[in-house]
Formats: C-alpha cells, sequence, structure tokens
C-alpha cells in the first residue's frame, strides 16, 4: 500500500478567517490539524486544535486550572466576541499561535515509510507532493493500514 491510497481532501483555513470560524471548521470535520491557506492559495501551515483553543480560553484559568471551574457558559459570549474579531494570520504573525510547516511525502511512499516521516517530523498529517488539489494523509488511516497488513488484510477498514 502506498500513501496516495490514504490520501484524502481536507477543509483549507484561509489566513484571513477568524479564530471563532476555525473553530467551527475544526467542530464540523473532526480535525486532528488545520490546514492553513495563504491569500494566494497554497498551503502555508499547519496548525494543532489544541494551540487554537489556548487562543480563545482566558489566561488565567490555564495558569490555575482551579480558577477553569468558575468559568460557565455564560463566559462562552465574551469569549467568542474576541475570537470572532481575530484572525488566524492575526495571531500567527503576533506569534500566538503555534504553527508547525507542512511536511510532503511522495505519493508512491510506502505506508511503513510514510508513519516514519510522521513520527520523525511529529505530524498528524502528512501533505502528498504534487501539483492540483492538496490531499494530505493522516495518522489515524496510516495506523489502520500498518494493523492491516500486520493482520493480513487487504488495506483499511
Amino acid at each position: 500500500m502506498h500513501a496516495v491510497e490514504l490520501a484524502v481532501e481536507l477543509p483549507l483555513l484561509p489566513r484571513s478567517s477568524s479564530i471563532s470560524d476555525t473553530f467551527r471548521l475544526i467542530a464540523e470535520h473532526d480535525l486532528l490539524a488545520v490546514v492553513i491557506v495563504g491569500e494566494d492559495g497554497r498551503v502555508e501551515a499547519i496548525a494543532s486544535p489544541v494551540d487554537l483553543t489556548r487562543l480563545v480560553l482566558p489566561g488565567y484559568a490555564l495558569a490555575d486550572l482551579s480558577l477553569a471551574g468558575l468559568l460557565d457558559d455564560s463566559s462562552l459570549e465574551e469569549l467568542f466576541a474576541e475570537a470572532d474579531a481575530r484572525t488566524v494570520g492575526a495571531a500567527i504573525d503576533a506569534g500566538d499561535l503555534g504553527v508547525r510547516g507542512v511536511v510532503e511525502i511522495d505519493p508512491d511512499a510506502t505506508v511503513l515509510e510514510t508513519a516514519c516521516r510522521m513520527v520523525a517530523n511529529k505530524a498528524q498529517l502528512v501533505r502528498l507532493s504534487g501539483d492540483g488539489t492538496p490531499r494530505f494523509v493522516l495518522l489515524p488511516a496510516v495506523l489502520d493500514a500498518l494493523v492491516a497488513a500486520r493482520d493480513g488484510r487487504a488495506g483499511p477498514a
């Protein structure tokens, strides 16, 4: 099995998207990571949902988790008001959102090679190299393919 057989298209997030729009995208698609594109549509970076969530939560609650219990649903309006007004690009430029570079892999890479590259780069997803619509290989699909190969199945279930 090769990387191309596991590839999927993912929603792409423009830098101009608000943090709130990013939350919606993650929730709607159960994303492991967010693929951020520039104004030219080229893939620029990958951001984790955990890092994006950190941008919305109050710093005092993260610094002292005992204070997190004081927050309730009435706090959401205020927290998301700030997230509505801030873009992903602004958070990246300010250094408030950690992003990773995009790891590319050859479409003909084996599943084992794909797994090795993902682990070496601490990547939840990799992009298939080549032109056209960006396609990605997700870590859960790679793990499923490895288990299937070990168990003698043809591929992911």
